[in-house]
């Protein structure tokens, strides 16, 4: 889980005094949180390398829309959707991911015409981390 991967201490320093400047607390945040993300953490300094100073980023509004979120989601089961579906699936899936691979496996079984491709130095963000196997797969997968 993504939790693991994240100091609490700092999380809840900064939920309790975030830097005034939005930019600062913006940068703040993602370097806490984000880095959690990938495989490598340094990856994330060079995916986004500029802070965003739009609300909807800023630390207490995106801890309560992702807590929203996942609550909203944890009811959901779409297997049996997704087993009427008989047309061709990808599912990518990163070796560093924080999600389990058994999630993915359970997505690859529930298809009946699926496929799951594990990218080796991957997390969340395959395409960021390893855009050559992740956009390779695509376009194998899509057509050129």
């Amino acid at each position: 889980m993504l939790q693991s991967r994240l100091d609490p201490q700092t999380i809840s320093d900064l939920m309790q005094s975030p830097p005034p400047d939005p930019a600062a607390a913006a940068k703040a945040w993602r370097a806490a949180v984000m880095p959690g993300y990938f495989a490598d953490g340094g990856a994330y300094a060079r995916a986004f390398p500029q802070p965003r100073e739009s609300d909807n980023e800023r630390m207490a509004n995106v801890s309560r829309h992702l807590s929203a979120l996942t609550a909203s989601l944890s009811a959901w089961d779409w297997r049996s959707a997704a087993a009427r579906y008989g047309g061709p699936v990808l599912i990518l899936h990163g070796q560093g991911d924080f999600v389990p691979l058994e999630g993915s496996r359970e997505w690859e079984r529930s298809f009946p015409n699926a496929r799951l491709l594990v990218i080796p130095n991957a997390g969340h963000f395959i395409w960021l981390e390893q855009p050559e196997p992740f956009f390779g797969a695509m376009e194998a997968f899509l057509g050129s």
